[in-house]
This record gives C-alpha cells, sequence and structure tokens, in this order.
C-alpha cells in the first residue's frame, strides 16, 4: 500500500460464475472513472471467496487478473477451500472457536463466504467493506420513455460518502431482481388458483399484490428517477423485527467489530441478508441513492461489453435460465 493512504476499503465478491473477471473489469474501471483510485487517501483492497463447484470453473478463472487492472488496486486476496480449512484449522487451534461454531460460520453455502470475506477484511484491518455480486453491474435503467434509459452508477463512491454515519449502507436494485417469471394463466393454472398458492407461502415480503406487480413487468424493476436524482440517504427503519438489507450493494463499517453480526443461512438453504437483517435493530443502516442492475437470470452478460438494448424483455415461465435461479448454492 502507498504511504498516505489511510482509509482501507475492503471490496468483497462471493463468486462461482466465470463472468466474474468481466464484472471485476467493469467495477474496477468504475473506480478509475469516479476517482478512487487516483485518491491518495484511499486504499483499494479486492477479497475474493470463490467456489469451483457451481460452475464448474478453475482457480485462474477468479486469480488470473489482467496486470492492468491489478495495478489499479492495492492488494488482492483470493479465498478458496484450501484457505478456508487452514484458517479454521488455525483458530480451532487456538481455541479462538470450536469445530461447531466453524461450521457454523465458514461452512457451505453464501454465508460462509460472504463470512470469509468479513474474517479477512476484519483480520486486514480494513475500515469498511462493500459486498458486490457477480450478477450486478453498476448501471441502473429506468423506463420513463417509450425506450428504456442507461446511466452509469458510482457505486462505491456513494457508499462511501455515508458509511461513517452508519454501521451499515445499502443500495438499491433494478433489472432482473426476483426469481418470479411472467406467467401466461391458462385452464390449467388459473390466476385463482395461482393466487391460492402465494397467499398460502406470503410473508411481509412475498405476498400476493408483490408477486403480481413483479409478473405483470415481467419480472424487471426499473430505476426510481427521483433516487437516482437524490443526494439523500434514507434511514432503514424496523419493519418486523427486520431493518431489511440486501446482501449486495452492502457496505458495512468495520470500525469497531464489536458492532459487527456474522452471515447466516440455514443449511440448504438462502437468506444470508433476511437473517442478518433481524440483528439489526439497535444499529444505524442507510438506504444510499445508487443502484446496480441484477442480472438474476444471467441473460444480459453483453452489458458489461458496452451493450444497451433499448427494451428490456419479459423473463416467461418457460425460459432456460429460470432453473438456474432456483439452484444457486446454498
Amino acid at each position: 500500500m502507498q504511504k498516505g493512504k489511510n482509509i482501507k476499503v475492503g471490496i468483497g465478491f462471493a463468486t462461482g460464475r466465470k463472468s466474474f473477471q468481466k464484472v471485476l473489469r467493469t467495477n474496477i474501471y468504475n473506480w478509475m472513472e469516479s476517482g478512487l483510485v487516483e485518491n491518495k487517501r484511499i486504499s483499494l483492497n479486492l477479497f475474493v471467496a470463490y467456489d469451483l463447484d457451481y460452475h464448474k470453473t478453475q482457480i485462474t478463472d477468479y486469480t488470473n487478473v489482467h496486470p492492468e487492472l491489478v495495478e489499479q488496486i492495492d492488494s488482492s486476496k483470493f479465498i478458496g477451500s484450501i484457505a478456508r480449512k487452514e484458517e479454521i484449522d488455525y483458530l480451532i487451534q487456538e481455541n479462538v472457536i470450536n469445530i461447531n461454531e466453524a461450521r457454523m460460520i465458514f461452512g457451505k453455502g453464501y454465508a460462509g463466504k460472504r463470512n470469509a470475506v468479513l474474517y479477512n477484511a476484519i483480520k486486514h484491518n480494513m475500515d469498511f467493506l462493500i459486498f458486490l455480486d457477480d450478477d450486478e453491474y453498476p448501471i441502473a435503467v429506468t423506463n420513463s420513455r417509450d425506450n428504456v434509459i442507461w446511466g452509469g452508477q458510482h457505486v462505491l463512491l456513494n457508499h462511501l460518502k455515508y458509511i461513517t454515519e452508519a454501521d451499515i449502507t445499502n443500495g438499491h436494485h433494478c433489472g432482473y431482481i426476483s426469481p418470479i417469471p411472467y406467467m401466461e394463466f391458462n385452464d390449467t393454472m388459473t390466476e385463482a388458483d395461482f393466487r391460492s398458492f402465494i397467499e398460502a407461502i406470503s410473508n411481509d415480503i412475498v405476498n400476493w399484490e408483490t408477486v403480481k406487480t413483479v409478473m405483470e413487468k415481467g419480472g424487471v424493476t426499473y430505476a426510481d428517477t427521483k433516487i437516482l436524482t437524490s443526494d439523500d440517504a434514507i434511514d432503514v427503519q424496523e419493519t418486523s423485527h427486520a431493518k431489511f438489507i440486501s446482501g449486495a450493494n452492502l457496505c458495512i463499517n468495520l470500525a469497531d467489530p464489536r458492532r459487527i453480526f456474522p452471515f447466516y443461512n440455514p443449511p440448504g438453504a438462502r437468506g444470508e441478508d433476511t437473517f442478518l437483517s433481524t440483528c439489526l435493530s439497535e444499529r444505524t443502516v442507510l438506504r444510499v441513492p445508487c443502484y446496480t442492475f441484477h442480472d438474476g437470470f444471467s441473460t444480459y452478460n453483453h452489458l458489461l461489453e458496452g451493450v444497451l438494448p433499448i427494451r428490456l424483455k419479459f423473463i416467461k415461465a418457460d425460459t432456460e435460465k429460470i432453473p438456474l435461479a432456483f439452484t444457486r448454492p446454498v
């Protein structure tokens, strides 16, 4: 790290896709364009926990970062299964945690990988840690005209603007956020039948009205222009004993480790962001005015090549990518 840098920022990915390199490249160029790379006070440090089994990838799919991009950040650490096991063995040997705690904190799934990133960021004395996803891009899309309009987003810069005032900052998401596709009802599956099913499993987030709205829009969520043009962060209020956050476009203040909670998901399930949400009653959580585009069905990788469609397609129930949205590793 260059001398004089006094703000150490960790940038974390829990990834398992070959597209990681493209996403990382886009984000690094974004940090360059926003002025963060040239800022002598800020140190940018990459932490990547990767999974080789999800898409049968190789270690080099994550570690072989182009030298030109490596020069733009101060350090990088890649965390695979061997590195996690070595750290777990050390912590157990030093009586910091026991084997059951190790399995709960660093076990299989997204929570374990996010915790590996979080642990390493704290261990390397980061001041802040932002989580980005390998299927989210630093752009926003609106639908205020006949054709959609795209705009770049300075995601990391936006979080750094507000994180000193909060324990957690969380941005907004647009694109294909929900795995619920558009469906055309018929005699086999009527709207009434599907509504009964949704109401049977509904909660504060998933209910018939929200599902119907998503379906009517073809599974697409557009950015709110009022948020895009705002300079104000919003204090997230507690609802049903939770301050709801997402797992990415998420920044954590590491100034006081005693105020930090680990991620958790039940065996064979997701929901690590929701479980963390239930721990934040006495924490300051701010919703910051920036968006990421969520490519939940992995159909818009060409956005990373600068190809911007004028319309977003409906995701239908028979779309080939639908099963992948429900089979992400846990």
